[in-house]
């Protein structure tokens, strides 16, 4: 009876990670047609949230290596223009950008939900702090291996627009947009995540 149930327990983890894979893969796909003004919203975290919390570091390493596959696809196929040419100036460096980066999203999730569960018994508080290490462990990381395997054109372009390496960098690739995933995700997140715990315990 008891390894029945540990296998249920694991075909439920399962599914509902491949659920939350699937809904990032989605969401990263609409990213770019949703707006304020001229930035885009983007909600494709939320799922790693989710999963992290929910299914520990599997979770969060599942779904967010699905999220960074998305990404590379959309580099491939020229759905995210820089994407693409970064891809074609350099695939090895582009796959490493895109899914190293949410793969080490997903797990320091899941470690940091780990560290926390014990010691802050509020789920809501929970989500919350998870919610806003999303992008900044999404954008902190990027820019880190961007820096690092893109120097030269890093350099090239911030001498181009008569600025600094790193004034370059903030404006360039944080600015309005890491503002507003944040917001969005910290948003939104909590109450998703409250919800889904009361719904998963009355299943």
């Amino acid at each position: 009876m008891k390894m029945e149930t540990t296998k249920n327990q694991s075909f439920r983890v399962w599914i509902g990670c491949t659920l939350l894979a699937a809904l990032t893969v989605v969401l990263q796909f609409i990213a770019g047609t949703i707006k304020i003004g001229e930035f885009n919203l983007t909600f494709s975290l939320i799922p790693i949230v989710i999963a992290a919390m929910f299914y520990g570091v599997k979770g969060g390493v599942i779904v967010g290596t699905t999220f960074g596959l998305t990404i590379l696809v959309q580099c491939i196929i020229g759905f995210d223009p820089g994407g693409y040419y970064l891809f074609n100036l350099n695939p090895v460096f582009t796959t490493i950008a895109c899914v190293v980066r949410t793969f080490l999203v997903g797990l320091l999730l899941g470690l940091i939900y780990l560290a926390i569960r014990k010691a802050i018994k509020n789920t809501f508080v929970q989500s919350l702090i998870l919610s806003v290490a999303a992008p900044v462990l999404n954008t902190g990381i990027f820019l880190i291996l961007y820096a690092l395997m893109f120097n030269d054109l890093l350099m090239a372009a911030a001498a181009e627009n008569n600025t600094d390496v790193w004034s370059f960098i903030i404006f360039a690739f944080v600015g309005m947009n890491f503002l507003i995933e944040i917001l969005t995700t910290a948003i939104l997140c909590p109450p998703i995540v409250k919800a889904l715990e009361a719904i998963r315990k009355r299943i």
